[in-house]
């Protein structure tokens, strides 16, 4: 009983350890937390899809979601769903996430592919950082007038 419980939680901690490693990469530099940025513009969140953009900061994240999918289509990634999945290894230096390439190149080329493109996405977010506003598509405010 306790043998399976402790199994599951390891799955659980691998499978997750992914999107926690962008976490981790976004607090070694600093800013704000990647949970501001879930549905900032147009292009920022899960589900968002490619819209012209309100800033650099959405630019950001279409550059990410372009990354993670020309991982997939180069074969680096065999399914869409892996980039969100990929477990690599990277280390904090003087507030700068640095991929442990050779790790990651014995693991699989996709897990060096998906630490490169987090790690150029929140060095791109770093560089764009907003003060305290979080601009609204333009789309989705079409959508909200239209349903009032």
């Amino acid at each position: 009983m306790y043998f399976r419980a402790l199994i599951l939680a390891c799955l659980i901690v691998s499978t997750y350890s992914a999107i926690w490693n962008l976490f981790g990469m976004k607090k070694c530099i600093g800013g704000k937390s990647l949970l501001y940025y879930n549905g900032y513009g147009c292009n920022c969140g899960l589900g968002r899809k490619y819209q012209l953009p309100v800033d650099d900061v959405d630019i950001c994240c279409i550059r990410h979601k372009g990354c993670y999918s020309a991982a997939v289509e180069s074969g680096d990634c065999k399914h869409w769903i892996l980039p969100y999945f990929s477990i690599y290894k990277w280390k904090c230096m003087d507030k700068n996430p640095i991929c442990n390439e050779e790790v990651n190149n014995s693991r699989n080329i996709c897990a060096t592919a998906i630490c490169d493109c987090d790690s150029e996405f929140v060095k791109c977010l770093e560089e764009n950082d907003f003060i305290n506003m979080k601009p609204t598509c333009m789309i989705d405010m079409k959508v909200e007038r239209n349903l009032k």
